[in-house]
């Protein structure tokens, strides 16, 4: 486990977190991004899944706001949806939907047509794009992985928010073409058993597993007392009332 995110309402409706209010969620997010780059420090991994075992385990807004930590890092991140049956990136952040991965795939547009800047962020996006009827063979294409290069090329991260690997097969080719991937594990939701088997067809295929991002974790969950939640480093005493505690406490 790299990485540990704890639930957030307004992070739950909104799918990105508050860039410009102090929040627990965004510092999970900006942990996470330091034990990333901490992986492997010779070769550290700059296109990377973000995938899940099964649907609706927090994998996309895993991915979207990891590519916003990176970015207030000052990296330059490309976050490329997909997931071609249910895409949502778009969605999540508010973008033109409709166009993106499935026409360069298809010869029909170039990345540079599709691509959209997200706000001030420094953050790129390619949305799915049309729904094709086969999402399996595009994402294990050799234009894939020909995008995949590109894209290597000209971004310090990609982040690619893939389908779920035991619903459908569409991951399994394009697990190959990536420097790693990150498993994303919800709370109380996800059952072990889903997610080994998960994990197990990644190793099948000779895939690079970076590690699991359990999220959506309750505050008062006993997970989060390992990691320091409850502490604010910023809500420090004040010096006076410090040394008045040392007295009393002498």
């Amino acid at each position: 486990m790299i990485g540990t995110v704890i639930r957030d309402d307004g992070v739950g409706s909104r799918h990105v977190f508050d860039r410009q209010t102090p929040t627990r969620v965004a510092e999970d997010y900006r942990q996470l991004r330091t034990n990333l780059q901490f992986l492997n420090v010779d070769d550290p991994p700059k296109v990377i899944m973000v995938a899940s075992a099964m649907p609706a385990e927090g994998k996309t807004t895993a991915a979207i706001n990891l590519g916003l930590a990176l970015a207030e890092a000052g990296r330059q991140v490309t976050i490329l949806d997909a997931d071609l049956r249910r895409p949502r990136v778009t969605s999540y952040l508010g973008m033109v939907g409709g166009v993106g991965l499935t026409n360069i795939l298809a010869g029909t547009a170039v990345m540079t047509d599709v691509m959209q800047p997200y706000a001030d962020t420094g953050v790129s996006v390619i949305g799915a794009g049309p729904t094709p009827p086969n999402p399996s063979e595009l994402l294990a294409s050799k234009h894939m992985l020909a995008l995949i290069d590109e894209l290597r090329g000209k971004s310090e991260y990609v982040l690619i928010d893939a389908p779920p690997l035991l619903p459908v097969a569409d991951s399994t080719g394009l697990a190959v073409m990536v420097d790693g991937i990150l498993l994303s594990v919800r709370y109380g939701k996800s059952r072990k058993d889903q997610l080994e088997q998960a994990a197990a067809t990644l190793e099948r295929v000779g895939a690079r597993t970076l590690g699991v991002i359990l999220n959506i974790v309750p505050p008062k969950a006993g997970i989060t007392a390992a990691y320091g939640y409850g502490y604010s480093y910023a809500e420090t005493a004040p010096e006076s009332k410090q040394r008045r505690g040392r007295r009393r406490a002498s």
